[in-house]
């Protein structure tokens, strides 16, 4: 169960750039 909670936080890190981006766009909306 650990391990399947690591996996998802790599990807989470692997995408964080991409939410950056929408937060930073929603941000620009408001």
């Amino acid at each position: 169960m650990r391990n399947y909670f690591i996996s998802q936080f790599q990807v989470f890190l692997e995408n964080i750039d991409c939410y950056a981006f929408v937060c930073a766009m929603l941000v620009v909306e408001l």
